[in-house]
Parts: C-alpha cells; structure tokens; sequence
C-alpha cells in the first residue's frame, strides 16, 4: 500500500526539504542535534540556507536557540551568522538576560566580533542584566572578552551585578569572569577580584579529596583553580601597573 509520504531508498520516510520548515522547525531541529552533540554538516548547510532566506520572519528565541546551536557544533557559517546579527539588532528590546547571553557567547565562540550586534547587545544587557543569572552574567563577560571587545560601562555593570550574587556562582562561572575581566586588564575592580577568589577557596574547601591520584587536580578543580590562577595574575599585574 502507498504510504502518504515519500521514502527514502532504505525505505525510511524521507523528511521534507529545508526549505518547507517553518522557523521554529529549523531552530528546534538544529538546537536538538547541537543537544545531542551530533554534527551533521549537510544538515547544517541546508538549515542555514533555509534560515537565511527565512530569517526577517524569525522571533528572538528563534534567532537565539539557532546561533547557540551553530556554536554549540563549532560550525561556523558566516552567511547565517550575519544574518541573524541584522535580524537580531531591530528586535534587541525584546531579548531576555539569557539570550543576550546566548547570543554573545555564540558569536564569541565562533571568534565572529560583529561590532553592531555586540554594541546593541552591550547596551541592552546593561538594563537587563539584574535579572540574569550567574551563568548570563559570567558568560557575557566571557564573550566580550573572548573577542577582545572592552565595553567598559558594560563590564561595570557586570562587576556591579555579580558582586552580591557571588554566593550563587559556580565554579564555571566563577572562572569565566575571573578570566573575563584579567583579560580585558580591569584591574581596578578589587572587590571583585576578593568576592571571586574567596568563592573559588570555599568551593575547593566544601569538597572531600579535591586532588586525584598523583597529587593531580580532578576536573572538577580545574575551573576553581584557573581561577585563582587567574587572581594572582590580576593581582601582579595591578601591582606592576601602581609602580609605573
């Protein structure tokens, strides 16, 4: 008996083209493979293709979930990373802490500094940035830093937000806002640097056995330990610039 839809030569239905996905297809279609760590370079070449010609229709999540998705494969295709930063730019009021986030990160993780986009970003995020949580605000930090972008009142506002949240970072979030701001040289923020180093010494004190066998940190010290890594540079390199 004919079926409805059309097989493929093993006799597993065929899916429809790209180019019939409407965006919350595309975006749920790329985010769940990125989820499940699987990289599928036709399918991401199809998809972009299909999102490009698609995408002044997209909302934010959308256009979030997509770049995250791209990122999260370390697939990088300009064409699509361009035009979700011209679509995301109109519609920056209504993106949320975490996909202003999301955003950065994505663009940061594919080394892709697109100027307009993290200046609307950097603007946006500093109003809504109270009402992110340690991982939007640590990895934030981390895009603008990844790419050597130093927006100062965004950062500020960073420091400024982070620093009574301290107690609700983790050790990620801990070393990426460590790394963040030692790597854009602002020195000046002391109360941070403490808050960060003495959070990074009391996760590494509530865990039993924190060194593995031959006196080897375990993985989940890594972080903690890049961290104060990251203090002790800070701390030198404000000391050199005091006695210049």
């Amino acid at each position: 008996m004919k079926g409805d839809g059309a097989s493929g030569a093993d006799g597993v239905p065929a899916l429809p083209p790209a180019r019939h996905f409407g965006p919350q297809r595309l975006s749920n279609t790329v985010w769940s493979f990125a989820t499940l760590s699987f990289r599928d370079p036709p399918l991401l070449n199809a998809t972009a293709s299909a999102a490009i010609r698609k995408i002044r229709h997209w909302h934010v999540q959308e256009l979030s979930n997509t770049a995250w998705s791209y990122a999260k494969r370390g697939y990088l295709h300009c064409p699509l990373l361009n035009a979700i930063a011209a679509a995301a730019i109109p519609l920056m009021q209504e993106y949320v802490a975490r996909d202003l986030s999301n955003t950065a990160w994505s663009f940061a993780a594919l080394s892709d500094p697109d100027g307009p986009l993290l200046a609307a970003i950097s603007s946006e995020a500093r109003a809504k940035l109270a009402f992110g949580d340690p991982q939007a605000l640590s990895n934030t930090s981390w895009a603008f830093s990844t790419l050597l972008v130093t927006h100062r009142p965004l950062m500020e506002s960073i420091a400024a937000q982070a620093l009574p949240r301290m107690q609700q970072f983790d050790e990620q979030a801990c070393a990426n806002t460590a790394f963040a701001f030692a790597a854009l040289g602002l020195w000046h923020h002391r109360p941070l640097l403490n808050a960060i180093a003495a959070k990074a010494i009391a996760l590494i004190a509530e865990e039993e056995g924190g060194l593995g066998a031959g006196g080897q940190p375990r993985c989940q010290f890594r972080h903690l330990l890049d961290t104060l890594g990251q203090v002790v540079a800070w701390n030198a390199a404000e000391e050199r610039w005091a006695a210049r």
